[in-house]
Protein backbone atom coordinates (compact mmCIF):
# COMPACT_ATOMS: atom_id res chain seq x y z
CA UNK A 1 0.00 0.00 0.00
CA UNK A 2 2.70 2.61 0.98
CA UNK A 3 4.60 1.98 -2.05
CA UNK A 4 1.66 2.20 -4.31
CA UNK A 5 1.23 5.75 -2.55
CA UNK A 6 4.78 6.77 -3.03
CA UNK A 7 4.96 6.02 -6.92
CA UNK A 8 1.69 7.58 -7.85
CA UNK A 9 3.45 10.74 -6.35
CA UNK A 10 6.50 10.44 -8.48
CA UNK A 11 5.59 12.06 -11.45
CA UNK A 12 7.96 13.94 -14.29
CA UNK A 13 7.72 17.30 -14.31
CA UNK A 14 4.98 18.62 -16.51
CA UNK A 15 6.59 21.68 -18.23
CA UNK A 16 4.51 24.60 -20.42
CA UNK A 17 4.81 28.16 -22.06
CA UNK A 18 1.91 29.35 -20.08
CA UNK A 19 1.81 32.25 -17.46
CA UNK A 20 -1.28 34.66 -17.10
CA UNK A 21 -3.23 36.06 -14.47
CA UNK A 22 -6.57 36.77 -13.89
CA UNK A 23 -8.25 38.47 -10.83
CA UNK A 24 -7.94 36.13 -8.47
CA UNK A 25 -5.16 33.59 -10.15
CA UNK A 26 -1.72 33.16 -10.96
CA UNK A 27 -1.03 30.41 -13.41
CA UNK A 28 2.57 29.38 -13.71
CA UNK A 29 4.33 26.90 -15.85
CA UNK A 30 7.75 26.85 -15.47
CA UNK A 31 10.46 28.54 -13.63
CA UNK A 32 11.40 30.62 -16.89
CA UNK A 33 8.36 32.23 -17.18
CA UNK A 34 8.39 33.05 -13.20
CA UNK A 35 11.36 35.02 -13.85
CA UNK A 36 10.48 37.33 -16.65
CA UNK A 37 7.13 38.39 -13.88
CA UNK A 38 9.44 38.61 -11.32
CA UNK A 39 11.59 40.49 -13.21
CA UNK A 40 9.08 43.02 -14.43
CA UNK A 41 6.74 43.37 -11.17
CA UNK A 42 8.86 42.86 -8.41
CA UNK A 43 8.17 46.36 -6.05
CA UNK A 44 12.40 46.87 -4.97
CA UNK A 45 13.01 46.09 -8.97
CA UNK A 46 10.28 49.03 -10.00
CA UNK A 47 13.14 51.36 -7.58
CA UNK A 48 16.38 50.53 -9.15
CA UNK A 49 14.60 51.11 -12.76
CA UNK A 50 13.68 54.76 -11.15
CA UNK A 51 17.19 55.64 -9.78
CA UNK A 52 18.31 54.94 -12.50
CA UNK A 53 16.23 57.03 -15.21
CA UNK A 54 17.12 59.57 -12.51
CA UNK A 55 20.61 59.24 -12.99
CA UNK A 56 19.97 60.01 -16.25
CA UNK A 57 18.41 62.97 -15.40
CA UNK A 58 21.22 64.08 -13.12
CA UNK A 59 23.83 63.44 -16.06
CA UNK A 60 21.42 65.72 -18.51
CA UNK A 61 21.86 68.38 -15.58
CA UNK A 62 25.36 68.14 -14.67
CA UNK A 63 25.91 68.71 -18.92
CA UNK A 64 24.10 72.02 -18.85
CA UNK A 65 27.69 73.70 -17.90
CA UNK A 66 28.54 73.05 -21.83
CA UNK A 67 25.82 75.49 -22.37
CA UNK A 68 26.06 79.83 -21.74
CA UNK A 69 23.93 81.24 -18.99
CA UNK A 70 21.40 83.69 -19.81
CA UNK A 71 19.24 85.68 -17.30
CA UNK A 72 17.24 89.06 -17.89
CA UNK A 73 16.90 91.76 -15.18
CA UNK A 74 15.04 94.52 -14.38
CA UNK A 75 15.65 97.25 -11.28
CA UNK A 76 14.61 100.58 -10.34
CA UNK A 77 16.22 102.81 -7.79
CA UNK A 78 14.77 105.90 -5.45
CA UNK A 79 18.08 107.77 -4.88
CA UNK A 80 16.39 109.19 -1.24
CA UNK A 81 19.26 111.69 -0.85
CA UNK A 82 22.22 111.79 -3.21
CA UNK A 83 25.67 111.25 -2.16
CA UNK A 84 27.54 114.57 -1.49
CA UNK A 85 30.92 115.03 -3.53
CA UNK A 86 33.32 117.99 -2.95
CA UNK A 87 34.76 119.74 -6.26
CA UNK A 88 37.27 122.35 -6.67
CA UNK A 89 35.36 125.46 -7.36
CA UNK A 90 37.58 126.39 -9.97
CA UNK A 91 34.74 123.94 -11.94
CA UNK A 92 32.04 126.12 -11.41
CA UNK A 93 32.93 129.51 -11.17
CA UNK A 94 34.34 129.98 -8.05
CA UNK A 95 37.94 129.81 -7.03
CA UNK A 96 39.51 128.93 -3.92
CA UNK A 97 36.64 127.24 -2.69
CA UNK A 98 35.44 123.60 -2.66
CA UNK A 99 31.93 123.35 -3.38
CA UNK A 100 29.69 120.30 -2.34
CA UNK A 101 27.92 119.19 -5.11
CA UNK A 102 25.12 116.80 -5.82
CA UNK A 103 25.62 114.24 -9.52
CA UNK A 104 22.82 111.72 -10.32
CA UNK A 105 19.22 111.63 -10.87
CA UNK A 106 16.74 110.93 -7.77
CA UNK A 107 15.16 107.97 -10.04
CA UNK A 108 17.35 105.58 -11.94
CA UNK A 109 15.80 102.54 -13.88
CA UNK A 110 18.40 99.27 -15.14
CA UNK A 111 17.40 96.31 -17.67
CA UNK A 112 19.29 94.14 -19.56
CA UNK A 113 20.42 90.81 -20.52
CA UNK A 114 23.22 88.87 -18.64
CA UNK A 115 25.63 85.89 -20.56
CA UNK A 116 27.82 84.32 -18.79
CA UNK A 117 29.62 81.21 -20.16
CA UNK A 118 33.01 79.32 -18.73
CA UNK A 119 34.98 77.38 -20.85
CA UNK A 120 37.65 75.74 -18.20
CA UNK A 121 35.78 74.62 -15.89
CA UNK A 122 37.12 70.87 -14.98
CA UNK A 123 35.65 70.39 -12.18
CA UNK A 124 31.94 70.63 -13.85
CA UNK A 125 33.43 68.47 -16.68
CA UNK A 126 34.09 65.31 -14.17
CA UNK A 127 31.08 65.86 -12.34
CA UNK A 128 29.57 65.21 -15.78
CA UNK A 129 31.47 61.91 -16.42
CA UNK A 130 30.77 60.89 -12.63
CA UNK A 131 27.31 61.66 -13.40
CA UNK A 132 27.14 59.48 -16.88
CA UNK A 133 29.34 57.05 -14.71
CA UNK A 134 26.62 56.80 -12.23
CA UNK A 135 24.24 55.93 -14.64
CA UNK A 136 25.79 52.88 -15.86
CA UNK A 137 26.72 51.73 -11.56
CA UNK A 138 22.81 51.72 -11.44
CA UNK A 139 22.55 48.87 -14.41
CA UNK A 140 24.91 46.84 -13.13
CA UNK A 141 23.41 47.19 -9.49
CA UNK A 142 20.05 46.11 -11.52
CA UNK A 143 21.73 43.35 -12.96
CA UNK A 144 22.82 42.22 -9.07
CA UNK A 145 19.29 42.67 -8.31
CA UNK A 146 18.02 40.55 -10.89
CA UNK A 147 20.49 37.57 -10.07
CA UNK A 148 19.82 37.64 -6.33
CA UNK A 149 16.06 38.00 -7.19
CA UNK A 150 15.95 35.29 -9.91
CA UNK A 151 18.09 33.05 -7.08
CA UNK A 152 15.59 33.61 -4.38
CA UNK A 153 12.58 32.85 -6.43
CA UNK A 154 13.87 29.83 -8.29
CA UNK A 155 14.64 28.74 -4.32
CA UNK A 156 11.08 29.68 -2.68
CA UNK A 157 9.46 27.92 -6.53
CA UNK A 158 10.92 24.58 -5.99
CA UNK A 159 10.31 24.71 -1.74
CA UNK A 160 6.98 24.92 -2.96
CA UNK A 161 7.07 22.11 -4.85
CA UNK A 162 8.97 20.08 -2.97
CA UNK A 163 6.76 20.58 -0.58
CA UNK A 164 3.80 19.35 -2.56
CA UNK A 165 5.15 16.56 -3.34
CA UNK A 166 6.16 16.19 0.65
CA UNK A 167 2.43 16.60 1.61
CA UNK A 168 0.94 13.94 -0.63
CA UNK A 169 3.78 11.56 0.81
CA UNK A 170 2.70 12.67 3.89
CA UNK A 171 -0.82 12.33 3.43
CA UNK A 172 -0.27 8.72 2.21
CA UNK A 173 1.90 8.08 5.24
CA UNK A 174 -0.88 9.55 7.38
CA UNK A 175 -2.96 7.21 6.35
CA UNK A 176 -0.82 3.91 6.65
CA UNK A 177 0.29 5.69 10.34
CA UNK A 178 -3.63 5.53 11.26
CA UNK A 179 -4.35 2.27 10.20
CA UNK A 180 -1.37 0.97 11.41
CA UNK A 181 -1.86 2.99 14.59
CA UNK A 182 -5.86 0.86 14.62
CA UNK A 183 -4.31 -2.63 13.95
CA UNK A 184 -1.84 -2.60 17.04
CA UNK A 185 -5.19 -1.15 19.33
CA UNK A 186 -7.21 -3.91 18.03
CA UNK A 187 -3.95 -6.39 18.52
CA UNK A 188 -3.83 -5.35 22.18
CA UNK A 189 -7.49 -5.63 22.67
CA UNK A 190 -7.07 -9.39 21.58
CA UNK A 191 -4.22 -9.91 23.73
CA UNK A 192 -1.34 -10.52 21.04
CA UNK A 193 0.88 -7.26 21.76
CA UNK A 194 1.69 -5.10 24.82
CA UNK A 195 1.28 -1.55 25.46
CA UNK A 196 4.67 -0.72 23.95
CA UNK A 197 3.70 -1.48 20.62
CA UNK A 198 0.55 0.96 21.06
CA UNK A 199 2.98 3.69 22.62
CA UNK A 200 5.05 3.17 19.66
CA UNK A 201 1.93 3.03 16.97
CA UNK A 202 1.11 6.45 18.52
CA UNK A 203 4.37 8.25 18.31
CA UNK A 204 4.69 7.36 14.64
CA UNK A 205 1.36 8.54 14.01
CA UNK A 206 2.21 11.66 15.57
CA UNK A 207 5.66 12.04 13.98
CA UNK A 208 3.72 11.97 10.33
CA UNK A 209 1.27 14.24 11.87
CA UNK A 210 4.03 17.00 12.91
CA UNK A 211 5.30 16.48 9.33
CA UNK A 212 2.29 16.95 7.18
CA UNK A 213 1.48 20.13 9.31
CA UNK A 214 5.26 21.59 8.51
CA UNK A 215 4.97 20.55 5.39
CA UNK A 216 1.50 22.55 5.08
CA UNK A 217 3.64 25.45 6.72
CA UNK A 218 6.34 25.52 4.58
CA UNK A 219 4.45 25.45 1.41
CA UNK A 220 1.91 28.21 2.39
CA UNK A 221 5.67 30.69 3.72
CA UNK A 222 7.00 29.52 0.18
CA UNK A 223 4.03 30.66 -1.69
CA UNK A 224 3.73 33.96 0.42
CA UNK A 225 7.30 34.49 0.06
CA UNK A 226 7.10 34.34 -3.89
CA UNK A 227 4.11 36.82 -3.85
CA UNK A 228 6.14 39.37 -2.52
CA UNK A 229 9.33 38.66 -4.92
CA UNK A 230 6.91 38.61 -7.88
CA UNK A 231 4.71 41.29 -7.10
CA UNK A 232 1.82 39.56 -6.98
CA UNK A 233 -1.00 40.98 -4.24
CA UNK A 234 -2.05 38.96 -1.39
CA UNK A 235 -5.55 38.39 -2.55
CA UNK A 236 -4.41 36.57 -5.49
CA UNK A 237 -4.31 32.56 -6.11
CA UNK A 238 -0.55 31.38 -7.27
CA UNK A 239 -0.42 27.99 -9.00
CA UNK A 240 2.31 26.18 -10.03
CA UNK A 241 1.19 23.88 -12.73
CA UNK A 242 5.51 21.97 -12.80
CA UNK A 243 5.86 19.00 -10.47
CA UNK A 244 8.24 17.55 -9.08
CA UNK A 245 9.69 13.89 -9.01
CA UNK A 246 11.23 12.68 -6.02
CA UNK A 247 13.60 10.46 -8.22
CA UNK A 248 15.02 13.65 -9.38
CA UNK A 249 18.76 13.53 -8.44
CA UNK A 250 19.72 16.40 -10.82
CA UNK A 251 21.82 14.70 -13.40
CA UNK A 252 19.61 16.50 -16.12
CA UNK A 253 20.77 20.38 -14.73
CA UNK A 254 22.94 22.42 -16.43
CA UNK A 255 26.33 23.45 -14.82
CA UNK A 256 26.89 26.33 -17.03
CA UNK A 257 27.62 29.08 -14.06
CA UNK A 258 27.84 32.11 -15.54
CA UNK A 259 29.47 35.69 -14.65
CA UNK A 260 28.46 37.03 -10.83
CA UNK A 261 26.94 40.10 -11.78
CA UNK A 262 27.56 41.69 -8.42
CA UNK A 263 31.28 42.18 -9.46
CA UNK A 264 30.27 44.40 -12.18
CA UNK A 265 29.61 46.73 -9.60
CA UNK A 266 32.85 47.12 -8.21
CA UNK A 267 34.13 48.00 -11.46
CA UNK A 268 31.95 50.70 -12.06
CA UNK A 269 32.68 51.64 -8.29
CA UNK A 270 36.62 51.82 -8.90
CA UNK A 271 35.65 54.04 -11.95
CA UNK A 272 33.85 56.59 -10.23
CA UNK A 273 36.53 56.52 -7.23
CA UNK A 274 39.15 57.30 -10.08
CA UNK A 275 36.73 60.05 -11.24
CA UNK A 276 36.65 61.71 -7.84
CA UNK A 277 40.08 61.61 -7.35
CA UNK A 278 40.16 63.68 -10.85
CA UNK A 279 37.59 65.88 -9.38
CA UNK A 280 39.55 66.47 -6.36
CA UNK A 281 43.30 67.43 -8.38
CA UNK A 282 41.32 69.49 -10.80
CA UNK A 283 40.68 72.31 -8.08
CA UNK A 284 44.62 73.22 -8.57
CA UNK A 285 43.46 74.15 -12.31
CA UNK A 286 42.88 77.35 -13.53
CA UNK A 287 39.48 78.24 -14.73
CA UNK A 288 38.51 80.75 -17.55
CA UNK A 289 35.20 82.01 -18.54
CA UNK A 290 33.05 84.92 -20.19
CA UNK A 291 30.40 86.95 -19.89
CA UNK A 292 28.64 90.01 -21.20
CA UNK A 293 25.98 92.14 -20.30
CA UNK A 294 23.14 94.44 -22.72
CA UNK A 295 21.13 97.16 -21.05
CA UNK A 296 19.82 100.16 -21.17
CA UNK A 297 19.74 102.54 -18.25
CA UNK A 298 17.06 105.29 -17.25
CA UNK A 299 17.69 108.37 -15.67
CA UNK A 300 14.94 110.93 -14.12
CA UNK A 301 14.05 113.55 -12.14
CA UNK A 302 10.49 112.72 -10.94
CA UNK A 303 8.89 109.17 -10.65
CA UNK A 304 7.81 107.49 -13.60
CA UNK A 305 9.16 106.01 -16.78
CA UNK A 306 9.20 106.37 -20.39
CA UNK A 307 9.42 103.95 -23.05
CA UNK A 308 10.45 106.56 -25.86
CA UNK A 309 13.46 105.35 -27.90
CA UNK A 310 16.04 108.54 -26.51
CA UNK A 311 14.95 107.44 -22.83
CA UNK A 312 17.42 105.33 -22.42
CA UNK A 313 20.75 105.05 -22.49
CA UNK A 314 22.54 102.00 -23.41
CA UNK A 315 24.95 100.44 -20.90
CA UNK A 316 26.76 97.12 -22.58
CA UNK A 317 29.97 95.70 -21.72
CA UNK A 318 31.79 92.35 -22.16
CA UNK A 319 33.91 90.55 -19.24
CA UNK A 320 37.06 88.12 -19.35
CA UNK A 321 37.58 86.43 -15.61
CA UNK A 322 40.32 83.86 -14.89
CA UNK A 323 40.86 81.96 -11.31
CA UNK A 324 43.72 80.17 -10.21
CA UNK A 325 43.61 79.30 -6.68
CA UNK A 326 46.88 80.07 -5.04
CA UNK A 327 46.38 78.39 -1.66
CA UNK A 328 43.58 76.72 0.15
CA UNK A 329 44.94 75.88 3.82
CA UNK A 330 46.27 72.80 1.92
CA UNK A 331 42.51 71.63 1.80
CA UNK A 332 42.56 70.34 -1.54
CA UNK A 333 45.79 68.53 -0.48
CA UNK A 334 44.18 66.60 1.61
CA UNK A 335 41.25 65.86 -0.31
CA UNK A 336 43.25 64.62 -3.26
CA UNK A 337 45.10 62.34 -0.97
CA UNK A 338 41.88 61.27 0.63
CA UNK A 339 40.44 60.74 -2.84
CA UNK A 340 43.48 58.53 -3.64
CA UNK A 341 43.16 56.03 -0.52
CA UNK A 342 39.25 55.67 -1.48
CA UNK A 343 40.30 54.76 -4.75
CA UNK A 344 43.27 52.38 -3.31
CA UNK A 345 40.79 51.30 -1.20
CA UNK A 346 37.60 50.43 -3.80
CA UNK A 347 40.50 48.10 -5.71
CA UNK A 348 41.06 46.34 -2.84
CA UNK A 349 37.61 45.62 -2.12
CA UNK A 350 37.35 44.37 -5.81
CA UNK A 351 40.28 42.17 -5.80
CA UNK A 352 38.62 40.65 -2.00
CA UNK A 353 35.30 40.08 -4.03
CA UNK A 354 36.86 38.63 -7.14
CA UNK A 355 38.55 36.00 -4.81
CA UNK A 356 35.51 35.75 -2.60
CA UNK A 357 33.51 34.96 -5.37
CA UNK A 358 35.54 32.72 -7.13
CA UNK A 359 35.42 30.51 -3.88
CA UNK A 360 32.27 30.35 -3.98
CA UNK A 361 31.63 29.18 -7.16
CA UNK A 362 34.36 26.11 -6.95
CA UNK A 363 32.39 25.30 -4.09
CA UNK A 364 28.88 25.46 -5.35
CA UNK A 365 29.53 23.32 -8.23
CA UNK A 366 31.16 20.92 -5.58
CA UNK A 367 28.68 20.84 -3.24
CA UNK A 368 26.44 20.57 -6.33
CA UNK A 369 28.31 17.48 -7.80
CA UNK A 370 28.11 16.23 -4.05
CA UNK A 371 24.28 16.45 -3.43
CA UNK A 372 23.75 14.72 -6.68
CA UNK A 373 25.34 12.01 -5.73
CA UNK A 374 24.00 12.26 -2.09
CA UNK A 375 20.15 12.32 -3.32
CA UNK A 376 20.59 9.82 -5.93
CA UNK A 377 21.76 7.02 -2.86
CA UNK A 378 18.84 8.62 -0.79
CA UNK A 379 16.60 7.98 -3.28
CA UNK A 380 17.25 4.37 -3.71
CA UNK A 381 16.90 4.15 -0.23
CA UNK A 382 13.99 5.78 -0.14
CA UNK A 383 12.28 3.55 -2.41
CA UNK A 384 14.11 0.14 -0.88
CA UNK A 385 12.84 1.02 2.62
CA UNK A 386 9.27 1.78 1.36
CA UNK A 387 9.24 -1.71 -0.27
CA UNK A 388 10.78 -3.32 2.59
CA UNK A 389 7.95 -1.83 5.16
CA UNK A 390 5.16 -3.38 2.31
CA UNK A 391 6.82 -6.59 2.12
CA UNK A 392 7.21 -6.59 6.15
CA UNK A 393 3.16 -5.97 6.31
CA UNK A 394 2.73 -8.56 4.33
CA UNK A 395 4.78 -10.91 6.16
CA UNK A 396 3.13 -9.65 9.95
CA UNK A 397 0.17 -10.00 8.61
CA UNK A 398 0.94 -14.01 7.33
CA UNK A 399 2.26 -14.09 11.09
CA UNK A 400 5.83 -14.84 10.07
CA UNK A 401 7.33 -11.31 12.59
CA UNK A 402 6.45 -9.45 15.10
CA UNK A 403 4.61 -6.35 15.49
CA UNK A 404 8.17 -4.54 17.11
CA UNK A 405 9.82 -5.18 13.58
CA UNK A 406 6.98 -3.92 11.51
CA UNK A 407 6.81 -0.81 13.60
CA UNK A 408 10.41 -0.43 12.90
CA UNK A 409 10.73 -1.10 9.13
CA UNK A 410 7.73 1.67 9.53
CA UNK A 411 10.24 4.37 11.61
CA UNK A 412 12.96 3.44 9.15
CA UNK A 413 10.82 4.52 6.00
CA UNK A 414 9.64 7.30 7.60
CA UNK A 415 13.66 8.68 8.55
CA UNK A 416 14.55 7.79 5.05
CA UNK A 417 11.74 9.54 3.72
CA UNK A 418 12.80 13.21 5.74
CA UNK A 419 16.37 12.57 4.94
CA UNK A 420 15.58 12.24 0.91
CA UNK A 421 13.49 15.44 1.22
CA UNK A 422 15.97 17.15 3.07
CA UNK A 423 18.82 16.23 0.44
CA UNK A 424 16.65 16.75 -2.56
CA UNK A 425 15.92 20.47 -0.92
CA UNK A 426 19.56 20.92 -0.64
CA UNK A 427 20.20 19.81 -4.47
CA UNK A 428 17.78 22.30 -5.60
CA UNK A 429 18.81 25.47 -3.40
CA UNK A 430 22.46 24.74 -4.96
CA UNK A 431 20.48 24.16 -8.49
CA UNK A 432 18.36 28.34 -7.74
CA UNK A 433 22.17 29.41 -7.43
CA UNK A 434 23.62 28.11 -10.91
CA UNK A 435 20.03 29.21 -12.48
CA UNK A 436 20.35 32.61 -11.03
CA UNK A 437 23.96 33.23 -13.13
CA UNK A 438 22.20 31.66 -16.58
Amino acid sequence: MIRHLILMSMVLPVCGTTVFATDSTFVCSNINQLFVYALKNNPTRKIYTLNTQKAAIDYKTANSYLYPTISGSFAGQDNLILGITPIPGELVGQPGKTIDAQFGKKYVMNTGISISRNFFDWQAAYQAKLAKNSIALNEVQTEAYDQGLKQQVAQYYYACIIARAAIIISEADLLVADSLKQLVIQRLKEGLTDATAVNQATIDYNTVLQNNVQNHQLLEQSLQSLKLLTGIRQQEQMVLQETISLNNTGNHFSRLLGADKSLLVYENQIKGAGIQEKIQKSAYLPQLGAGAYLGQQQFRQDFGMSFASKAWNANQYISLNLSLPLFTGFANKNKVKSAEVATRSMLQQFENAQFQSAMNDSLLLIQFSNNEKITAASADNFQLYANNCSLYRQKYLEGLISMDVYLKSFEDYLKAENTHLNNLSALYNNYSVILSRQ
